[in-house]
């Protein structure tokens, strides 16, 4: 049985779709949430029913990462709507660090193929799950967005907040001098 719920958040509606293995899908929208439930559905020969309690601890995460109080997500992810390069090229986002991003070259050479940054390129347009395994952290080459499923508004927003988010949170550590034990400090400037 497939669970499907829809929650409210900064970039427009989000659609979450949960498989008996994790979540299989968010969608963004503008992709026409009653066409991603029938595809999807079909895809994993399965029914679908609208149930925001099978997927409350998600609703919890993603509400949490948009009000800034998380980086990461402790979700299980089924990844079963995508196989081979895209499927390993899509898994490596779960790895790009919150505030930063890489370009899609980067991408391919963690899925394996360095030469592949087209078909990452692709696989992040093929994301079954942006947000969670987060797409919008890639960029071209030379650090333009590229395109994104939920829109390049969308893409813009995630990479400014999160960035915002970081310079909020950072908190800059004291230069340690070195100790001088014995003998005498070098005279300061």
């Amino acid at each position: 049985m497939l669970h499907w719920t829809t929650l409210s958040s900064p970039i427009g509606d989000l659609m979450l779709i949960k498989s008996g293995k994790g979540i299989v899908r968010v969608a963004f929208e503008c992709e026409d949430f009653a066409t991603v439930r029938r595809n999807v559905a079909h895809s994993l020969n399965d029914e679908m029913v609208e149930d925001s309690k099978e997927l409350f601890e998600a609703i919890d995460q993603i509400e949490e990462y948009f009000a800034g109080q998380r980086k990461t997500f402790d979700l299980a992810l089924d990844w079963s709507l995508i196989s081979g390069f895209y499927a390993r090229a899509t898994q490596q986002l779960t790895m790009v660090p919150f505030g930063t991003t890489l370009p899609y070259s980067g991408l391919a050479l963690l899925a394996g193929n360095k030469k592949a940054h087209r078909a990452a390129a692709s696989a992040c347009s093929h994301n079954p799950l942006p947000i969670l395994a987060p797409c919008h952290r890639i960029t071209r080459k030379d650090g333009s967005y590229g395109d994104y499923a939920g829109g390049r508004e969308a893409k813009e927003y995630l990479l400014t907040f999160e960035k915002e988010i970081d310079a909020k949170t950072y908190v800059p550590q004291p230069v340690l001098r070195p100790r001088y034990v014995g003998i005498p400090a070098p005279a300061s400037d």
